[in-house]
């Protein structure tokens, strides 16, 4: 907190700091002033203020309330407590984290009727008074999107009632602000008294911020080469030289902020539209994303971007794979293996997107997550399978469907020539309508062509995982390492284990390594970031010719070609290819996980020791 203090430029300061993230209070200020400490914790500041402009000893107490609703009471015993001394004016202001009223609350779930008049009760206890405000309604705000945009009033100033007789002429108020989610309160106690100091005869000072601006060492040495006589004569032009310029600076300074206040003020007017907040009056000084990225390291700058945007979309940048190759930017179509937006994949996403939504949704997906695990693993032919899906998701193309779609007009059933066709009546009533005949010969042709579907689909399950049980890994030629590599993922954390197995020609193993790696977006990007450590294990230890096996066949097949795609792990194969310069040959090969399970094992043991290193 100390070093906070300081870089908004106060000297003097009491600092309570951090419980590892949460907390830490600071009170600093400018000047000669006399404070003293009366008591301190880890949510609240209270000290004695000595005024030298109205003579008068005051209380201030910066407070902060618990951010737990279950410890909320205790921050108001806290401020009961701070009461019992009130031999002095004092006045609280801070962070309170609660809301007096429904109307300081906009957006998000209705605050307790309870916890609101509680908040009330303890002010009325202490006979504290609110200080009032002016500028913008809400001091917190949170979300970005219309949907969870939340606005309240957290951040206030009371004081007493001698407190305010001390100051009549007192005003508070809400700053903007931009990256903070909080806005800044500035309390001024003599805006009623004004500036009497004439702007003539005002004494030199020198202020250690003209050093900031590029060009005052310049003007600085201009001004002295200019002026002719002796030393004290220049150093006097010198001090009217630097007062007229800082007086000019001064006007442009306080132009640019309040054309910037206008701005901001303008945005936090807005109601969020279409769903996103309107940022087009923000121009950043930054324009393009190598601005995000630290060039040192080739890693994204997480202070910068935490700083920019929130959590959650903070979360997706840094899943982005990035190349120190530095190839073209590009667009990738992210629900597309290639990258390449197609109308067949767009159909897929809004469908998917249709059973998702909450009109589609109901308990009963819970009831049917069983029945289709059956479904999925069943031994019957695939076509079956997405035939019952379609139908218990009412995705055929029946006349009821396609009517919906606007793509007929007919919606009978074409055999009963009565009912509606839909999905029921397709289900039911398709084989056998009531009057129809319905021949015997053909449905026992429709029974022995299913049966002889299943018994095809077993033979050839059969002979594939006799295939299969008969391959073995083998060790490589006698010059020749082979490295096998595989990723362990865990979808929820995004996080993933690598595993990295390197063995030579009589089959031992000479280097392991498993690697924990975080903000990783899906498990073909973990298959892919395996690929490439594992060459980084072959290039520490100095091994020279390669055959790196895997049982990600997407992977592999895109490190054997050198077609240009779109695929999200672009950015990962042009590392990979840079380090395969580092070799005399490097030979990728795909294989079963059969064949793969040694590397396998590895990485979920390293998954479930949380292990990383070699």
């Amino acid at each position: 907190m100390e070093s906070v203090r300081l870089k908004c430029g106060f000297e003097n300061g009491i600092d309570v700091g951090a419980i590892g993230t949460k907390w830490g209070l600071s009170l600093g200020w400018k000047g000669n002033t006399l404070v003293k400490l009366k008591s301190f914790s880890s949510f609240h500041i209270d000290v004695e203020v000595q005024d030298n402009e109205c003579g008068n000893v005051w209380r201030f107490i910066g407070f902060y309330g618990n951010l737990e609703e279950k410890c909320r009471r205790a921050s108001w015993e806290l401020l009961r407590r701070l009461n019992q001394d009130q031999n002095m004016p004092w006045v609280v202001m801070g962070d309170f984290n609660e809301i007096t009223d429904s109307f300081e609350k906009k957006g998000g779930r209705l605050r307790s009727n309870g916890q609101m008049r509680e908040f009330r009760r303890v002010f009325k206890d202490c006979c504290l008074k609110d200080l009032g405000f002016i500028g913008r309604w809400f001091t917190w705000e949170q979300g970005r999107f219309a949907s969870t945009n939340i606005k309240e009033r957290l951040d206030r100033g009371v004081a007493s009632l001698n407190w305010l007789n001390l100051f009549p002429g007192y005003h508070l108020e809400h700053l903007s602000h931009s990256f903070s989610d909080h806005c800044p309160l500035l309390l001024d106690t003599l805006s009623a008294v004004g500036n009497c100091q004439s702007s003539y005869g005002k004494i030199f000072r020198f202020e250690a911020k003209w050093c900031l601006d590029s060009s005052f060492e310049g003007m600085v040495k201009r001004w002295w080469e200019e002026e002719s006589g002796g030393i004290l004569n220049k150093f006097e032009k010198m001090g009217q030289y630097m007062m007229k310029w800082s007086t000019v600076n001064r006007t442009k300074e306080k132009r640019n902020r309040l054309n910037l206040e206008d701005r901001l003020m303008d945005l936090y007017n807005q109601d969020p539209e279409n769903n996103i907040i309107l940022v087009q009056v923000i121009k950043p000084t930054w324009s393009t994303v190598n601005q995000l990225i630290n060039s040192d390291d080739s890693t994204w700058n997480r202070e910068l971007i935490h700083n920019l945007v929130d959590d959650d979309i903070a979360k997706r940048i840094f899943s982005i794979p990035i190349s120190k190759s530095r190839p073209e930017d590009m667009l990738v179509w992210k629900h597309e293996g290639s990258g390449e937006h197609t109308v067949r994949s767009g159909y897929r996403v809004l469908i998917t997107e249709y059973l998702q939504s909450n009109l589609h949704t109901s308990t009963r997906d819970e009831e049917y997550k069983e029945f289709y695990m059956d479904l999925w693993a069943s031994k019957i032919p695939v076509k079956i399978k997405i035939h019952v899906w379609r139908l218990f998701n009412n995705l055929v193309p029946h006349y009821g469907n396609l009517a919906r779609r606007t793509l007929c007009k007919e919606i009978v059933c074409p055999l009963c020539k009565e009912e509606l066709e839909n999905t029921e009546h397709l289900l039911w009533n398709k084989l056998v309508h009531e009057g129809v005949k319905c021949y015997m010969p053909t449905l026992l042709g429709f029974i022995r062509g299913y049966e002889q579907d299943l018994w095809f689909v077993q033979e050839n399950l059969c002979l594939s995982s006799a295939l299969l049980g008969n391959e073995l890994w083998r060790p490589p030629d006698y010059d020749i390492i082979k490295v096998n590599f595989d990723a362990s993922y865990l979808h929820v954390k995004k996080l993933t284990i690598t595993a990295a197995l390197a063995r030579d020609y009589r089959g031992e193993v000479v280097e392991a390594d498993t690697y924990l790696m975080e903000d990783v977006d899906d498990a073909f990007v973990a298959e892919a970031r395996a690929c490439e450590r594992a060459l980084r294990l072959a290039s520490m230890k100095g091994f020279r010719r390669l055959i790196v096996e895997g049982d990600s066949l997407s992977v592999i097949k895109k490190l054997n070609t050198q077609e240009e795609d779109r695929l999200v792990i672009k950015s990962i194969i042009h590392n990979i290819h840079r380090l395969q310069m580092g070799f005399d040959k490097v030979t990728y090969i795909f294989v079963p996980r059969s064949v793969n399970s040694a590397a396998h094992a590895l990485a979920m043991e390293g998954r479930r020791r949380r292990v990383s290193g070699t």
